[in-house]
Parts: C-alpha cells; sequence; structure tokens
C-alpha cells in the first residue's frame, strides 16, 4: 500500500518527524516500509492571477500580450494601464506601483481571456518541462521584439495533467476553482496541495487495518505516543430509515451460526441526491494519484478515498439506474449468468462469484468491482451508497473464480473492521456532501436501509482477555511496569481494566479491527512488546541443561550427503509435479490406481504427483548434456507420493503416502585430476556398484544388501525403462525390495538422444535409515589393531556361473572362523581350459590373530577347514572344483 505522509499527518501530529523516521519505526513494529518515494510538487513560485487584458502581438499573428494582476491592488489600477496601452510594450511608461502588480507577457494559447483566473510564473519562478521530464526555471525572454515578464501556464507545466481534466486550448482556467482565493497567492495554498512523501508498506496478510491510513495512523499513535484525530462524519440518527428498499441476504440461512460460514454479515444502503458530478478538487485527486488510484469525478473518487483512509470498502450506485424501489439482495451467482464489470469486461460467472442483486438481477460482484449497468456517469443526479462486511473466504473464491482482483478484494479478503461498516458510509456522504453538492442545491442525504446478522452483533460483544502481569514479565525476560503496559495498550485501541479480584491482572478488551488476530493472552503481550520495540529486550543466552544433539535420522541423512558426494555426486533439487508427456518420453508410466493427481493444475506438465525421481533426474542430465557436460553424476534425497486405499473424510488424513527416496543418474566419468586423463575409466555396472558400495558400508549394510536380477512386478514396472540385461534389484537378505541399480534401456537412451550409456539407482530411504538404525544397534565393540603381522592364503576354484560372489562370501563368513579377518576376490577368469558354463575365481583370505603371531600350521589348517566347507556347501547345488 502507497501511504501519503501529509494524508497520515491529518491524524497524527508528525510534527518533527521524517518520513524516515516512521518508517524505521513501523517496520520495527512489524509493519515493513519497503521504501520511501520523494513527491515533490512540479513547479515553485506561480502564484494565482488574474487576466487584466489581451491585444495582439504586433510583430505575430498567433501571439498575443497579455496583462496579468498579480495582487487585488492590480484590479484598481486597471485604468490606469487601460489609458497606457497605446504606450506598451515600453515597460517604463507605465506608473511604477502599477508595474510591480502587473506584468506582461507573451502568450500563444487561443483559450485565453479577459477575466480568466490563471497559474502565473514569473521571473525565477520554477515550471515543468514536458519534454525534458524536468523541472527549468524561468528566465527573461524576449520574443519577437516585446520582453515577456513570465508564463501564464497549462496544466503539463505544472504536472497537474493527471490531477484535472485537460482544458482546451492549453491555458487552465483557474476561475472555477478560486473564486473565494485572493490573487497573489501561491498555487499550492490555493489548491491545498504541498510537497509530500510516499511510504510503500507490505501489510501482512492478517492485518487488514494496515490497508488503510486510519489503521496506520492508529499505529504511528501508539509508537510516538501522539494523539489520533478521528475524521467527522455525519450522525446516523439524523438519517431517515426507508421501507421502499429492502435488503435480502440469501445466503445466510445459517445466520446464527459463526461468522465464518457467513457470506454477507451486513450490508447498508444510503440514498443521496441532488449530486452534482465534477472533477474532484486538488488535494483529494493528488492523494489519490500518490495512493496509485486515478481520480474519475467527485463521487467515485469519495469512495475510494474512504477506502483507502479507513479501510471499508464502497460502492456507488446511479440511482436512477438502480431504482429506489425493490430489493438488494446477496447471493451466489447462477450457472449460466453474467456480468459487465465497470472496466468494460463481460464476465461469465460460476456458483462461486459472490453478487449483488436488484430485483435478483446481478449488478455488482460483491466485494470486488461493480457492474456497468448501473454505474455513476457525468449525468447521475442521484446515489446509492453501498457499505457491506462480507466473508474473507467468499471474496477470495469470488475474485478467484471470475480472475479479478481490486483495492476492495485486498482488503475484504484480509478482513475489515465491522465497525467501520456505517462510520465509513457516513463520512463518505459527508464528503460528498461537501464536494458535490450544485451553486444553487445542496446535496440531500435520505433513505437508509439495512440489513444485519446476529454474527455480526457478536463481534462486538468479545471477551475480555485476562492478562497476567507476572506472564508478561516472563514472556519479555524482564520486568515490565504495569502502567506502561496498560498506556501501550490504550494508544493501540484496546480497553484496558484492572481485574477486581487480582491486583496483578488486567482486563483486556479487544477493539474490533483486531478482533481476528488478538485472541489469546500472548497475541497481548505480544503488542505490547511490538510498540514497546523489541531491541528494549536484554540479550541473554538461552538456560539449557539438556546436550544438544541430532537425531538418528539426521545423522543417517548428513552421512548420506557425505557419502554420495564423496563418491562424486553432485546434488540435484527437482519438482515434485511431474507430468504424462514426459513421462511417457521416459518410457515410466505411473502406478493408476495410487496416482495423486492435482485438482488446480495450471499446466499438462505439472498435474501429478511424482512416484519415481527419475523422469526428473533424467530431464536435469538431458540439460547438463545440452550445455555441453561430458559426465554429469547426480543424486537427489526427495519425496514420492502415492494414494493409499481407503476413504479419509478428514482434512488431516490426506490418504496420501510420503516416501523417501534416495535416486541417482550418471552419464559419462568425470575427470577428477589432471593425471586422469578422460575415458581412461568406463562407466559400467561395476562402476555404479562402487558408488554404491562405500554408502552401504558407511551404515553397516554392505553384508546385508544383494543384487539380484529384477523379477515380478518390478519386471514388468520397469521393462521399457531399464537395460534387461544390466540391471538387478537391490534386496535385503530377507529378499525384501529395496530398489533397483542399472542402465537405462537403449531405446530410452536413443529416444532421449542421450549420446552416451545412462546409469541410474534408486532405493528406499527409509527402509535404508530402518535397516541402519538396526545395525548401528548390533555393531560390535571397538577393537584395536592388531600388532601381530597377517598372513595370507589363496584358493581358487571353478564353478558355474550361476553362483554368485556373494554367495561365495556368506558360505565363508558363516563358518565363523576366529582367526579370518578380510575375504578379497582378486581374480576372475573365462576362457580357455574353463567350460562356458563355467568361471574361475580366485580368493584372497586374510588371517590374523589379535594375541600371536600364527604358525603355518593353524593357517593351513583354517584355509582347510574353509576348502572342506564350501565344498560341502555347493557339493549338490554348484559344479565346484577346488584347488
Amino acid at each position: 500500500m502507497k501511504l501519503s505522509f501529509n494524508w497520515l499527518s491529518d491524524y497524527v501530529d508528525l510534527d518533527g518527524l521524517s518520513p524516515q523516521t516512521v518508517a524505521e519505526r513501523l517496520t520495527a513494529a512489524g509493519l515493513e516500509v519497503e521504501g520511501v518515494d520523494d513527491a515533490p510538487l512540479a513547479f515553485e513560485g506561480v502564484i494565482l492571477a488574474k487576466v487584466l487584458a489581451t491585444r495582439q502581438h504586433p510583430n505575430a499573428d498567433r501571439l498575443k500580450l497579455v496583462d496579468v494582476a498579480l495582487s487585488p491592488k492590480a484590479l484598481n489600477a486597471q485604468q490606469k494601464i487601460s489609458d497606457a496601452q497605446q504606450k506598451l510594450p515600453e515597460a517604463q511608461d507605465t506608473p511604477e506601483a502599477d508595474a510591480q502588480c502587473i506584468k506582461t507577457v507573451v502568450c500563444g494559447a487561443p483559450n485565453v481571456a479577459e477575466g480568466m483566473r490563471i497559474a502565473f510564473a514569473p521571473t525565477g519562478a520554477r515550471v515543468f518541462s514536458p519534454k525534458t521530464g524536468e523541472a527549468f526555471e524561468l528566465t527573461p525572454v524576449s520574443i519577437r521584439g516585446v520582453a515577456s515578464e513570465g508564463m501564464i501556464c497549462s496544466l503539463d507545466e505544472l504536472g497537474l495533467a493527471e490531477v484535472f481534466p485537460q482544458p482546451e486550448g492549453g491555458i487552465w482556467n483557474l476561475t472555477p476553482l478560486t473564486q473565494d482565493a485572493q490573487l497573489g497567492e501561491p498555487l499550492a495554498h490555493v489548491l491545498e496541495i504541498a510537497p509530500d512523501a510516499v511510504l510503500h508498506t507490505a501489510p501482512t496478510a492478517n492485518r487488514g487495518d494496515w490497508m488503510s491510513v486510519m489503521g496506520i495512523a492508529q499505529e504511528v499513535s501508539a509508537l510516538f505516543e501522539r494523539p489520533l484525530t478521528m475524521p467527522d462524519w455525519p450522525s446516523a440518527q439524523a438519517l431517515n430509515r426507508t421501507d421502499a428498499l429492502k435488503i435480502i441476504l440469501e445466503n445466510n440461512a445459517t445466520a446464527g451460526g459463526p461468522s465464518e460460514s457467513i457470506d454477507c454479515l451486513a450490508y447498508s444502503g444510503l440514498q443521496v441526491t441532488h449530486v452534482h458530478i465534477a472533477p474532484s478538487p486538488p488535494w483529494l485527486a493528488r492523494r489519490l494519484l500518490l495512493a496509485g488510484i486515478r481520480p474519475i469525478n467527485n463521487v467515485v473518487d469519495v469512495t475510494n478515498y474512504v477506502l483507502l483512509e479507513l479501510g471499508q470498502p464502497l460502492h456507488a450506485f446511479d440511482l436512477t439506474k438502480l431504482g429506489a424501489s425493490g430489493a438488494l439482495g446477496v447471493r451466489n451467482a447462477r450457472t449460466g449468468e453474467f456480468l459487465e464489470t465497470l472496466d468494460g469486461q463481460t464476465r461469465h460467472l460460476t456458483p462461486d462469484a459472490l453478487l449483488i442483486t436488484k430485483d435478483d438481477a446481478p449488478v455488482a460482484l460483491a466485494g470486488v468491482m461493480g457492474g456497468n449497468s448501473t454505474a455513476v456517469s457525468e449525468h447521475t443526479g442521484a446515489l446509492l451508497l453501498e457499505s457491506a462486511v462480507f466473508n474473507a473466504r467468499s471474496v477470495r473464491i469470488s475474485a478467484r473464480s471470475t480472475g479479478l482482483r481490486s483495492e476492495s478484494s485486498a482488503r475484504f479478503e484480509r478482513g475489515v473492521d465491522p465497525a467501520k461498516q456505517q462510520q465509513a458510509l457516513l463520512r463518505a456522504a459527508g464528503l460528498i456532501k461537501q464536494l458535490a453538492g450544485r451553486p444553487d442545491q445542496a446535496v440531500q442525504l435520505g433513505a437508509l436501509a439495512e440489513a444485519r446478522t446476529q454474527a455480526f452483533e457478536a463481534l462486538f460483544a468479545q471477551e475480555p482477555i485476562l492478562l497476567r502481569l507476572n506472564t508478561l514479565s516472563q514472556v519479555a525476560g524482564m520486568p515490565i511496569d504495569a502502567a506502561k503496559a496498560r498506556k501501550t495498550l490504550e494508544w493501540l485501541g484496546f480497553t484496558v481494566n484492572q481485574n477486581q479480584y487480582h491486583a496483578e491482572q488486567l482486563l483486556v478488551r479487544v477493539p474490533s479491527h483486531r478482533a481476528k488476530d488478538v485472541t489469546r493472552e500472548v497475541d497481548v503481550i505480544e503488542e505490547i512488546l511490538r510498540v514497546s520495540g523489541y531491541d528494549a529486550i536484554a540479550e541473554t543466552m538461552p538456560v539449557c541443561d539438556v546436550p544438544v544433539s541430532i537425531s538418528p535420522r539426521q545423522a543417517f541423512i548428513r552421512k548420506l550427503h557425505q557419502s554420495m558426494q564423496g563418491a562424486g555426486l553432485n546434488e540435484a533439487v527437482t519438482n515434485s509435479l511431474e507430468g504424462m508427456p514426459w513421462l511417457k518420453k521416459v518410457g515410466l508410466l505411473p502406478e493408476a490406481n495410487r496416482l495423486v493427481t492435482l485438482s488446480n493444475a495450471h499446466a499438462e506438465d505439472t498435474n501429478q504427483m511424482r512416484q519415481s525421481m527419475m523422469p526428473s533426474l533424467l530431464s536435469v542430465l538431458l540439460h547438463n548434456q545440452g550445455q555441453g557436460a561430458s559426465a554429469a553424476w547426480l543424486y537427489e534425497l526427495g519425496r514420492v507420493y502415492h494414494k493409499k486405499p481407503g476413504v479419509y473424510p478428514s482434512a488431516k488424513m490426506t490418504g496420501v503416502s510420503e516416501g523417501l527416496k534416495l535416486a541417482g543418474a550418471l552419464y559419462g566419468v568425470p575427470q577428477f585430476s589432471a593425471w586422469q586423463p578422460q575415458g581412461t575409466q568406463v562407466l559400467d555396472f561395476y562402476r555404479l556398484k562402487g558408488v554404491l558400495m562405500p554408502f552401504f558400508k558407511a551404515f553397516g549394510l554392505e553384508r546385508a544388501l544383494a543384487y539380484e536380477p529384477l523379477a515380478g512386478e518390478h519386471l514388468a514396472r520397469y521393462q521399457a525403462f531399464l537395460h534387461p540385461g544390466q540391471t538387478a534389484q537391490v534386496v535385503t537378505a530377507q529378499g525384501e525390495y529395496l530398489g533397483f541399480a542399472g542402465r537405462l534401456h537403449p531405446e530410452r537412451q536413443q529416444a532421449l538422444k542421450f549420446r552416451q550409456p545412462v546409469w541410474l539407482f534408486e532405493l528406499d530411504a527409509d527402509a535404508l535409515l530402518a535397516m541402519a538404525a538396526q545395525a548401528q544397534r548390533q555393531e560390535k565393540p571397538f577393537m584395536l589393531p592388531s600388532p601381530y603381522p597377517a598372513v595370507d592364503r589363496d584358493l581358487a576354484f571353478k564353478a558355474e556361473r550361476g553362483l554368485t560372489h556373494q554367495s561365495v562370501v556368506a558360505a565363508i563368513e558363516g563358518l565363523d572362523e576366529p582367526l579370518l579377518t578380510e575375504i578379497k576376490l582378486f581374480d576372475e577368469y573365462v576362457g580357455e581350459k574353463v567350460a562356458d558354463h563355467e568361471r574361475s575365481l580366485a580368493y584372497r583370505l586374510v588371517f590374523q590373530s589379535p594375541e600371536r603371531t600364527l604358525t603355518d600350521a593353524e593357517v593351513n589348517a583354517a584355509s582347510e577347514r574353509i576348502r572342506e566347507h564350501l565344498a560341502r556347501t555347493f557339493e549338490h547345488s554348484y559344479a565346484l572344483s577346488l584347488r
């Protein structure tokens, strides 16, 4: 919101305070002021003058010589000027006293005429140049041989073209606006305008009162402890009541219910007659311009002025177009209805739109914008002023359904002050009576019709909040004087009384404009501390007897990132939203019966929640390739979403399960150092496995997981996405599926235009966390390294290719040989002297004792036991030839 500093000073004495000082205090109190702009006048030294006479320029057909009176005594000298006209333009023939109050200027405007009151800029004044966009100082000038002693100004040259309608002919005729003003007065004083400053405020969503000048004035009043002055408005008791115009609130069938369930809590309409539509006075038009609102006419401008002043939106209907009798209603739109709004757009309405109707026909979009059919025009002679309190949610939905937001809807969406509903109506009526009357006939305030719900009346009957002074000091962390706390609240408009049953307690009644966000004792405490200044609170370190430590989950995630980054992967963060076009291209379709879709998606590409992180990671990988990257190793820790079966009536039970996944996508081999030339290493399944193994080992899971060929439902799901012969599923020792690791299907690689094979993995991070926690509980106690030498023995054998390395290691470890400390596979041979269905495996067994140096006999005996155990274990399942 844009706030005029001069306007603010009408309600709070800001003498001695700069706009920057006020902005800093407001920001510290919670209302952020994003900036302060100077708003100077575009002219300086311009005065009100009058044209005494005009005559033809002796040397130019299109120019005139104009005699200008600068003060009242110049009028008495008009006859002397007339007698001396034959001698002009020679200034020395004019009496000296007259020369001081009468100037002769050269003017080319066709509309300049005798008797016209004008804005005159004498030599030395500053005016605005529309061509350069800057002000300049007038200097003496001679035009076609005649000296011109100043300038008669147009609206453009005063920088006021936006404030007033442009006259034909160029010169601004001030006669209608300045009948009571004295010649020679500064123009800024005559027009009641002055240099100003504009504060750009950013009100929070819960502070509707900060969307008005009065609301911010209340805040400034409390911050600087200066009295607040309220504007004047007519008395409601003096108004007539009417039965001719009825108000029907159709959508308030539950009028006895809470205010949150009622679309319109109160509605009032005031008839105003004998109105004369004209431009607004300068002071009003300029204030609207500084607030970012274009002036239109005196009636519409008054409704906008009151909206900014009190924060209560109003609307003015042309009473002749609307009709002075019948029924005004508030209801939801019906399917097929439409309304042409004031901006000239035809709005096709849905049942979400809230309407104001006249005899059931739509005339306005409630709380947002009026309709064109009843708009105020230059021919309007009578008005119906409307003021209402609409439900914030209803206005928000209504504005969204029509794609239209306005200054009114912005205030209703935050919540308006119910106490200002009738005050704003009367304030606007008073201003219209002041500004829109005819010279021969005054504006008449006519009949008032209104309807209010029980919920509206209940807003003013809230129970007081109990403030305990010891709690105040405890929350603040320092003692706060009761008198100061009471005074602060009263400056903010709260009513404070002493609890008659307890001397250390106050009963605080919240004003209506704060009833929505101040509901608890701690809210009242916040108000006291906010206005007193948070910087007044002493800096103290909190007392903490419990040592701070991270949770097992946090430790797991931290170690996960360290492991992935240590393996050379870079973290990616991708969108949780995806769409079918990209999924079809990737070849990884979601499970339809578990798909979570968005009801308000903005595009087809982002209309559902992801079930896998692979599509989004592939998109990032493809982007990196497009930027010229020859290698990119990425990982992401994120969530996937699946719909759970069943019905979930509660809003807190969404029926959606969120799973934490670890995913990776590898493309090419990065060059980690200068001595390692590009292309010397190959990215294959074993390299991918080498990325994962340190991660598993970091959590003690390297022996708890196994790689198996994809099977069952997982094979069916990934058959079009992953390479059938170069992909494995990662399972637990119990056979539970945890994820996969493998290569992107060659057809997908070609369709996505990857120039190299892409290797992928996706694992269930939640399950890995649970396994890591269990492994940590089962960890063996720390043992010092043995000071005695290790002895190794090699064990080689031929076996069928179906026998996996992990099976061999598991069999050896199952023997639980006490001296065996390490098992290494150091060779695999396939070729001559080995059958096609076999391979030769060679293992190095390392033996070591923590107590002594081992003898050859001990090592040979342990090695023989292992050979015999392997032979027995795989005798019937595999052909095993030990050597």
